[in-house]
């Protein structure tokens, strides 16, 4: 994977003269200390088991997926909606993570995406990765007031009462509850070092790859309008949130990873609620616009790396023309695929002869779309790579 390049100087920002929030800074440099010391303890002094792991992964996952699936992709961009009980858990176990109350992680998330890279941007890579990684945390926050990018919020009256009392759940239950559970289990500390100190601790350098890593570190699939970039091996790390090019250009999208072999473990939480109930109205791109954002970023890759402007001329009309191609070829097979739907259903109800008939043939124009499709996209592929090649 190609690494991204930050921009050469860094842009004037709130960041270069906001003073250092020492309760911050003193938290995220105790975290990592006392995780370390608790954890060195627990197994000095105790021997590992099953249980305490197991009481280890299930904070990092409830605490990690509430902040991906809950404040991010729920709370902040609307991706989906979700019942109240799951939107309590959210919050909760969000809380537990200590990455400030939802209302005011979704107004830095939302300034990030409509100021990104810019200096209004909380974590602008262009401060430096260290900056994007953690020193936004260290910092006063910027003085401008962007509190109307989070007034839907806070007439949410869960999302409210977290706001008012994150810090007390986030200690009850990121602290108070593992240890009791661990003492119940068989050790207090066990659950206090692994599944309090050390999960917090893990949960937050993990999180914080997003803005970092996933705008330094992968590819521009479909976008290079900002930093963010796509990394399959940051995915492992972050929930799923490592697909991040994606995610700046389709924001609203309650997925990131979009390929089903795409690891995105919070989508698949999603899904399962939205399976039992728990969620609806799941928003997904149109195929049609993840394609053609996907071709477009492809001919500008290749554009930039022809000189010769005769040259450029003659394979930007030749791409132009594959470009379509393929994209009249995709959604000639989706509908297609939605009228062979329709008459399946019909036919499911009437069972006739007729229908029979009209379902086999609708399934052989289907597949013969589908090779038409295959074939377009193929031509595409070879013709790009031959100029990639060439150039």
């Amino acid at each position: 994977m190609k690494s991204g390049r930050m921009q050469s100087s860094k842009s004037v920002s709130w960041a270069d003269t906001a003073e250092r929030d020492w309760f911050n800074t003193f938290f995220m440099v105790f975290f990592p200390i006392a995780a370390v010391l608790a954890t060195g303890l627990y197994f000095y002094l105790q021997d590992i088991t099953t249980s305490q792991i197991a009481l280890f992964v299930f904070f990092y996952f409830a605490t990690g997926l509430s902040i991906t699936a809950g404040y991010h992709r729920l709370f902040a961009h609307r991706g989906y909606e979700a019942h109240p009980i799951i939107q309590f858990i959210y919050l909760v176990f969000g809380a537990a993570a200590f990455q400030n109350s939802a209302l005011k992680w979704c107004r830095d998330h939302r300034v990030h995406h409509l100021h990104v890279d810019n200096e209004d941007d909380p974590y602008n890579i262009n401060q430096g990765l260290w900056f994007a990684h953690v020193g936004w945390v260290c910092r006063q926050g910027n003085p401008k007031n962007f509190s109307h990018l989070h007034r839907d919020l806070t007439t949410n009256k869960l999302v409210a009462w977290q706001d008012r009392n994150f810090m007390l759940i986030g200690v009850t239950v990121g602290f108070v509850l593992p240890t009791l559970l661990g003492g119940l289990l068989g050790s207090a500390l066990g659950g206090f070092a692994l599944a309090g100190l050390l999960r917090t601790t893990l949960v937050h350098h993990f999180t914080f790859f997003i803005n970092s890593l996933s705008h330094y570190w992968g590819q521009q699939t479909y976008t290079d309008r900002n930093s963010a970039r796509d990394n399959f091996f940051l995915a492992f790390f972050t929930y799923g949130e490592g697909f991040h090019n994606f995610h700046h250009l389709f924001s609203n999208d309650y997925r990131n990873g979009i390929r089903w072999f795409d690891f995105d473990p919070t989508k698949w939480a999603i899904s399962t609620l939205a399976f039992f109930g728990f969620a609806s109205q799941l928003k997904k791109t149109p195929q049609i616009q993840i394609l053609r954002a996907r071709l477009n970023m492809r001919k500008v890759k290749l554009e930039r790396k022809i000189s010769c402007s005769e040259t450029l001329q003659n394979w930007s009309t030749k791409l132009d023309q594959l470009k379509s191609k393929v994209e009249q070829a995709y959604l000639e097979m989706g509908e297609l695929r939605e009228h062979y739907r329709r008459e399946y259903q019909a036919f499911k109800a009437e069972k006739s002869a007729a229908g029979k008939v009209k379902i086999e043939e609708l399934r052989a124009d289907l597949q013969a779309a589908r090779a038409e499709y295959k074939l377009a996209m193929q031509q595409w592929r070879m013709c790009t790579s031959a100029l990639m090649k060439a150039v």
